[in-house]
């Protein structure tokens, strides 16, 4: 009987060590979805090679933007390059164009909570955010 519980806590053990040792990319491999903006529905799709496909439609329908570009993961952080920054500022006109100068590198926290939710932070103050589907 002994010896069951300790091949049990011995197998216990291997499995979260195996389960921690996973790569941050497959624990991110996802896609999220913008919360709490009001004039526009943001995605990120993140890729494991590291790669993001990212697409901001408005509240309509219509494409305001559309890129890809790369990503690491830091800490409790993800720095993605190329990336425009969405503060709920973002919305469709049909002389209104984002293009390349509007990119920057961007450090945004992520977080999952105790009930599993995945979050990538914008803005802690305003409550925008993207959650993982």
């Amino acid at each position: 009987m002994k010896n069951t519980i300790l091949i049990l806590i011995g197998s216990l053990i291997t499995c979260l060590m195996f389960l921690n040792c996973n790569s941050n990319y497959s624990k991110t491999d996802a896609i999220y979805i913008g919360k709490n903006f009001s004039k526009n529905i943001d995605t990120i799709k993140l890729i494991p090679n590291g790669i993001y496909k990212r697409t901001i439609y408005n509240t309509e329908g219509k494409l305001i933007f559309k890129n890809e570009g790369t990503y690491k993961i830091k800490k409790n952080n993800i720095e993605f390059d190329d990336f425009l920054l969405n503060l709920n500022d973002l919305e469709y006109s049909s002389n209104l164009k984002y293009d390349s100068k509007d990119l920057t590198n961007a450090y945004l926290d992520y977080d999952t909570n105790i009930f599993g939710e995945t979050k990538i932070i914008v803005d802690y103050d305003l409550d925008y955010y993207y959650i993982k589907l």
